[in-house]
């Protein structure tokens, strides 16, 4: 990444859209939930942009639960995984929530950039990892995460 570069270019992440039913939180569905967050807080699910420059505005419907329940369970469901992740949560909330790039959180925290960088994709990599890898502590989980990068480097070297 170059410096301030985020893992993807913003205005995609902005011109995508997932149903609810499509949701289940692979990184790039968990990133576009956080950098919705404001709406999702809200009880909103965020608009689909459409061609024409319109949104599509919800249409009245008699449904069995209130209009923000799914929001909520999906905010929910991801932030209860950003909260397992420790210390590195705090930098998961910068970039994505309080919408920071990587070199700012960098210089605000007093943590190298590459450092940043690391730190966020761990984060998303554990709580996008299902359920398998939320069962360990994240501690732990990043510990197994580099014991398999290691074997993995040795494996490439033979």
């Amino acid at each position: 990444l170059q410096d301030g570069e985020s893992h993807r270019n913003k205005e995609s992440m902005l011109d995508e859209y997932f149903s609810y039913g499509e949701i289940y939180f692979d990184r790039q569905q968990v990133e576009w939930v956080l950098n919705n967050y404001d709406l999702f807080s809200q009880g909103v699910w965020p608009p689909e942009f459409l061609e024409t420059g319109y949104t599509d505005l919800p249409q009245r419907h008699i449904s069995q639960e209130a209009y923000f329940v799914k929001p909520a369970v999906i905010l929910g469901e991801i932030m209860t995984r950003v909260k397992m992740c420790g210390l590195d949560a705090f930098l998961i909330i910068e970039k994505y929530v309080n919408h920071k790039d990587e070199t700012s959180i960098s210089l605000e925290w007093h943590i190298p950039f590459e450092e940043v960088c690391s730190r966020i994709n761990k984060v998303l990599f554990y709580i996008s990892s299902g359920s398998e890898g939320r069962n360990i502590p994240y501690q732990e989980w990043k510990k197994i995460a580099r014991y398999r990068k290691a074997l993995s480097r040795r494996a490439l070297r033979n």
